[in-house]
């Protein structure tokens, strides 16, 4: 999932967790941005079998129509920038994010009997270290034959 760091924002699909302090001040700026912005939905956690949960924290998705929407960063943290017709949390939750080479690397080689993400790493890093040492070391030998001059 992409932030969306630019203010104003660009017109687009958004996603933002709100703690109930914010929901006036929030309701304050859907409000006076009516004419370029509108809520698509919004909702509170719910439990696994769907009932709402007590929170003072509200999901809301909600398109920006028109460019020159200012966003208060500091005070409502950066949207999420979400795929059109997203109204839930899940639907954003279940949006793959990019594997890196790495993560791809982690995925294949994890299950019964394989690595944790951080093995890989420690591996990853044992290696680039291992081999970057031999690397200084053939030049530094190499460096001391020719008298300091590169060959």
């Amino acid at each position: 999932m992409a932030l969306e760091r630019r203010s104003p924002l660009p017109v687009g699909h958004y996603y933002v967790t709100l703690a109930q302090p914010l929901w006036a001040p929030f309701n304050d700026w859907l409000t006076y941005h009516k004419d370029s912005v509108s809520v698509e939905s919004s909702q509170q956690d719910t439990d696994t079998a769907g009932n709402v949960e007590p929170s003072d924290v509200e999901h809301v998705f909600f398109v920006v129509q028109k460019p020159g929407v200012g966003w208060d960063a500091q005070q409502f943290g950066y949207p999420n920038i979400t795929p059109k017709g997203a109204g839930s949390s899940y639907d954003v939750e279940r949006v793959p994010a990019e594997e890196t080479p790495l993560d791809k690397l982690t995925d294949a080689t994890s299950g019964a009997g394989g690595f944790a993400k951080t093995e890989i790493h420690t591996v990853v890093i044992g290696a680039l270290v291992i081999v970057g040492g031999w690397l200084l070391l053939r030049e530094l030998m190499n460096s001391k034959r020719t008298g300091g001059a590169r060959a």
